[in-house]
């Protein structure tokens, strides 16, 4: 025999829920908690309210209370975050264009990719070469870590 069961939220309106979420009010260092959320999930909604808003979200998981708890957080630590991501990713995989480091980072911008890299290439962090494209006449930049 099968069970009725009332109350449950259908996995494709899942995110439609965090529409009523208070992302417009919330100032630097505010948060709420959702449960029901894996950490992935909870990502990807603050990476669709963070554009939405033009505002930075980071979730992180609660453990003790098992759910995720969405943050409000300034725009430097995220740039910064992401500058250490950056730094990471080219000591790994050596020289790579901006092509491939936005594929590698999704949900960037180019303009905020082109002012990490000039961040980090004036803390010399980071050193660019160039080389001739094999079919077209301009040239190629690639990005590596120092």
């Amino acid at each position: 025999m099968f069970k009725i069961e009332k109350g449950l939220i259908h996995p494709a309106y899942k995110f439609k829920a965090f529409e009523e979420a208070p992302w417009d009010q919330m100032e630097v260092g505010d948060s709420f908690l959702a449960k029901n959320v894996s950490e992935t999930e909870g990502r990807a909604i603050c990476r669709i309210y963070g554009q939405k808003l033009n505002k930075n979200f980071d979730a992180t998981l609660e453990k003790e209370n098992e759910g995720i708890r969405f943050w409000r957080v300034e725009e430097d630590r995220k740039i910064v975050d992401y500058e250490i991501k950056l730094l990471n990713l080219l000591r790994k995989n050596g020289k790579l264009t901006k092509g491939v480091i936005l594929n590698r980072f999704r949900g960037m911008t180019y303009p905020k990719l082109n002012e990490m890299l000039v961040n980090l290439q004036k803390q010399s962090l980071i050193i660019v070469h160039t080389k001739n494209h094999p079919r077209r006449k301009d040239k190629i930049f690639l990005y590596e870590a120092v």
